[in-house]
């Protein structure tokens, strides 16, 4: 049976995203830098917890992404050139 296509998937069934994927996602960075990340607020908690493993929903992250580029992208406008 063919996996099923993000677009015509049921709304009830979500992506989920482990840790190691968030590590690969964001350049190889270690999960120990992953664990600050939490702590300082630039990622949110994981979404659920199954047996000690940590998960993310995928539009959790994509959704943080989105946000911290939008804050960069503000601070790059907010900086003046100079002469």
């Amino acid at each position: 049976m063919p996996p099923i296509a993000t677009e015509s998937a049921s709304p009830h069934v979500r992506k989920l995203l482990r840790s190691r994927d968030l590590t690969a996602r964001y350049g190889g960075i270690s999960l120990r830098t992953l664990d600050r990340w939490i702590t300082r607020g630039v990622i949110p908690p994981p979404d659920q917890i199954i047996g000690e493993r940590r998960y993310w929903f995928a539009e959790t992250i994509e959704k943080v992404d989105r946000q911290n580029t939008a804050v960069a992208g503000a601070k790059c406008r907010s900086i003046s050139p100079t002469a």
